[in-house]
């Protein structure tokens, strides 16, 4: 798995791993049951600390995409969890904010949901 890390970016190192883990997940990049690359050779490829590398696994790990197992480390989960209503609740904000940017941009119902729907069918493609 490929990753990179935009160090000027205000998303912290570890939501970007975290996220970029999920997004491959979500395309087929990383299958059930694989492995993700070792805490140490991630933070070396890219140049971060292991603590940086270690919290963003904890994460998922927390969230159910990945499993830690002892002697393979982190694996990515063979069931995927489901959207709970904890999930909902904890993207209740970001919603809710993309929603009140795009009225303040003038971007209408129907153009969000156009982007929302080729970014699934980009997605699901």
């Amino acid at each position: 798995m490929e990753l990179t890390v935009d160090f000027d970016s205000t998303i912290p190192i570890y939501t970007q791993i975290r996220n970029a883990v999920i997004a491959a997940i979500a395309d087929g990049r990383l299958a059930p049951g694989e492995a993700l690359p070792s805490i140490r050779a991630l933070s070396g490829a890219l140049g971060i600390n292991l603590h940086t590398v270690n919290k963003a696994y904890r994460q998922l790990g927390d969230e159910g995409f990945v499993e830690m197992r002892r002697g393979l480390g982190a694996v990515v989960a063979a069931t995927m969890p489901g959207a709970d209503a904890q999930y909902r609740q904890a993207t209740l904000p970001q919603l809710t904010a993309l929603i009140q940017e795009a009225r303040v941009r003038q971007v209408g119902r129907g153009q969000l949901t156009a982007l929302i729907d080729a970014l699934y069918g980009k997605e699901e493609s």
